[in-house]
């Protein structure tokens, strides 16, 4: 193979002066021109000088840093103090004689002591004799047997016992015990609308007693009963007819005696008041088409006077009642009455009658919202009874209070 000729610089086209180091290059004409016109270098024989000063001081420091390394290889390292070598064999660990790790492997013959659970069953039963027996008082215990026992007795269907014992545990608020006015399952007869006009058969209309029964309400519940509204019933969790369907059907009967009575029932239902069908426009209808007077002496025959729950219920059902009921029950008041009945159920710790008393009596004339005398007094009145944080209802009333206060 013949040989490569060697390279000669003066070959080539490309002139390798212009390859120097462009910031030197431009350094040193800076350089030059700050000295003036007799300073005046040739730009080649500058750029071959810099070049050797630079390899002179790498050099330079080439040797420090070798001097410097076998300065530290010579003197102490920190690492040998650990018992590390350096090297290749920087990674070994020199361990003495009573610092080596000795396993040892576990006896199951001797570690286990089967005595153990006997002398724990002995000191169970010690503890047991030293323990102080807690006896429940007598009337709560009879009263949570009867409570599930009623709440049973209800039920006309079988539930999941989660939600019996769900009932059974959060009673002691009785947000599970209301009014139910129909307890029993729903025996209505519907006429379909397409089997009535291939027939031309106009709808049977039967009495109220016989539409209540198929609503699936119970005979003590009648039209002619006077049987008081109560709010200590539990859910019998009952088929119910459409709700929307019932309210047509009672709006035939508004002529039948016993009706006030009956619509009064129906609407403060819990279920029912809860359904979308049942809607304010349509009891306040059913309430222009009665008699006032009569329905105002019905209802206070029905519910008790401080049954506020109930009072509250049907002021929203049917707003234009709301005055007056509360004219008849607080008559010829002030907002000092309604602040001695306040302080009349705040003493009894009956708290949950006094949040739907707060709600009955606010945005009335009686009892406007904003602030009044009467709210800031009401607000005082519960404000050291809220401190500890205890009292769920009273922290609730005085978040209304509050509330009302900031209407205008």
């Amino acid at each position: 193979m013949a040989t490569d000729p060697k390279f000669d610089e003066s070959d080539s086209p490309i002139d390798t002066s212009e390859y120097v180091s462009a910031a030197s290059n431009a350094g040193s004409q800076f350089a030059e021109v700050s000295q003036g016109p007799d300073c005046f270098r040739d730009s080649q024989e500058s750029d071959n000088q810099s070049l050797i000063e630079k390899h002179e001081l790498l050099s330079d420091k080439g040797e420090l840093s070798d001097s410097s390394i076998s300065n530290s290889i010579d003197g102490s390292d920190p690492l040998q103090s650990l018992g590390l070598e350096v090297g290749s064999r920087s990674s070994e660990v020199n361990f003495k004689d009573h610092e080596k790790l000795h396993f040892v492997e576990f006896d199951t013959d001797h570690t286990f002591d089967d005595a153990l659970v006997t002398r724990l069953d002995k000191f169970e039963d010690l503890s047991k004799g030293l323990e102080t027996p807690l006896t429940k008082p007598s009337s709560s215990k009879a009263f949570n047997t009867d409570t599930i026992e009623k709440l049973k007795s209800t039920l006309k269907h079988s539930v999941p016992n989660a939600y019996l014992e769900m009932v059974f545990r959060e009673n002691h608020s009785q947000q599970f015990q209301d009014w139910f006015f129909i307890t029993e399952d729903g025996q209505a007869e519907n006429q379909e609308p397409w089997d009535l006009f291939l027939n031309q058969k106009k709808p049977r209309k039967t009495n109220l007693r016989c539409l209540l029964r198929s609503f699936g309400v119970s005979s003590q519940y009648m039209p002619e009963s006077s049987e008081a509204i109560i709010t200590t019933m539990f859910d019998g969790m009952n088929y119910l007819e459409s709700i929307e369907w019932m309210c047509q059907q009672l709006e035939d009967h508004t002529e039948s005696i016993g009706f006030d009575g009956t619509f009064l029932r129906f609407i403060l239902d819990r279920n029912v008041f809860n359904s979308a069908e049942c809607t304010s426009s349509w009891c306040s209808n059913i309430y222009g088409k009665l008699c006032q007077d009569r329905f105002l002496r019905i209802y206070l025959q029905l519910v008790a006077q401080d049954e506020y729950l109930l009072h509250l219920r049907v002021s929203r059902q049917i707003p234009e009642f709301h005055e007056v009921l509360l004219e008849r029950l607080f008559p010829r008041s002030s907002q000092q009455t309604f602040i001695h009945a306040f302080d009349k159920i705040l003493r009894s710790k009956d708290y949950s009658k006094l949040l739907y008393f707060v709600l009955f009596i606010y945005g009335t004339k009686k009892m406007p919202f904003g602030i009044t005398e009467a709210s800031v007094i009401l607000k005082d009145q519960i404000h050291d009874l809220c401190e500890d944080g205890n009292q769920l209802e009273l922290i609730i009333v005085r978040s209304y209070i509050n509330f009302f206060m900031k209407i205008v």
